[in-house]
């Protein structure tokens, strides 16, 4: 059994230190490249959640843009659908005139009332 002397012991605790020292400044490098790495993922997912939220504020003007087309739409229908109606009765208001002047006409004709 060797005996260490004050030296020896002085180098290797010398030696583990400097060892030590390497190890942490490796594990201190690798911390800062990972804090780096989820600053960026960090970033990246609230860019990507203000997008998102924007992407929702969008959808809701296109939806409440949906409805009011849709209103307008619904509304036009019904002036059209009034309209289409009027029409009709125009023309069957004519057509009854049409065939009351007809029968006038009939009559005067049967009757020999021409001059």
């Amino acid at each position: 059994m060797s005996v260490e002397t004050e030296q020896q012991r002085d180098e290797k605790a010398i030696r583990l230190a400097e060892e030590r020292g390497r190890r942490q400044q490796v594990v201190d490098s690798r911390l800062d490249e990972h804090d780096r790495r989820l600053a960026a993922i960090n970033g990246s997912i609230e860019r990507a959640a203000r997008a998102q939220e924007h992407t929702r504020a969008e959808l809701a003007g296109v939806k409440a843009g949906v409805a009011t087309l849709q209103a307008s739409m619904d509304k036009t229908e019904a002036i059209s659908q009034a309209l289409a109606e009027a029409a009709v009765s125009r023309r069957e208001f004519w057509l009854g005139v049409l065939a009351v002047a007809a029968i006038i006409v009939g009559a005067i004709i049967t009757t020999g009332h021409l001059p």
